[in-house]
């Protein structure tokens, strides 16, 4: 039942964007996700997980070069690493799916008929679906395939919440943006990990299909000459 309201209301959400939003774009991006793990007795590794995210983007004119964007967006992300660090002869696959929702304060800066743009704020990550493979080396041991990764008693919490900040040009209908996403929250959910987070480096391409308004410049009301003779 909480499934089915939470997807209502997501699509009510992204119905009132499409309606309301000033800006409207469509978006895909790389993506490197830095996977910093540790245990409470052993320093652990940091692994790449190479990845992928689409979706549509909106956004609202605030005052002046200021504006407020959001975007339903979804990530694939994988890897196959090696964790003998703290399961001696082991790798590890991970094959995962997430939506995410950001909110950014954004700031354009035209120059030459281009508009340098700056950009920041949360975003918040929720695990869809994917699996996860435990493997030995020498195959003496049986693998261990999870395909519910996110939540109760496996390696994920199924929430994600990152602060992004970065920078790009937007050309005419396109942008190039590239951005940094710290991990603000702790992705481990087993007790043989103490700290699992997930850094991100992402660079996106994207098209406006409805272009944001220009900024109105402050009309004066016209002033009437008094004749003082």
């Amino acid at each position: 039942m909480n499934k089915k309201r939470n997807t209502i209301l997501l699509m009510l959400m992204l119905l009132v964007s499409v309606v309301y939003a000033q800006r409207i774009g469509i978006q895909g991006a790389g993506v490197l996700s830095g996977l910093q793990q540790e245990s409470a007795s052993k320093q652990g590794e940091f692994n790449i997980l190479t990845g992928a995210v689409g979706g549509f983007d909106f956004e609202w004119r605030l005052k002046g070069n200021l504006s407020l964007s959001t975007a339903a967006l979804f990530e694939f992300r994988a890897a196959r690493y090696d964790i003998s660090w703290y399961k001696p002869g082991t790798t590890y696959t991970r094959i995962l799916y997430y939506g995410q929702v950001p909110l950014y304060l954004n700031y354009r800066l035209p120059k030459n008929k281009i508009n340098w743009l700056y950009y920041g704020g949360p975003r918040v990550t929720a695990g869809l679906f994917g699996s996860t493979n435990e493997h030995y080396y020498l195959a003496s041991r049986p693998k261990l395939i999870e395909n519910n990764p996110f939540g109760g008693a496996n390696s994920l919490h199924r929430m994600e919440l990152y602060f992004d900040a970065g920078f790009g040009l937007e050309v005419q209908q396109f942008q190039f943006k590239l951005h940094y996403g710290l991990p603000l929250v702790n992705n481990a959910n087993v007790s043989d990990l103490s700290l699992l987070k997930q850094h991100q480096l992402q660079l996106t391409v994207g098209v406006t299909l409805r272009k944001l308004k220009p900024k109105k410049d402050k009309v004066l009301p016209e002033t009437t000459a008094v004749d003082t003779k």
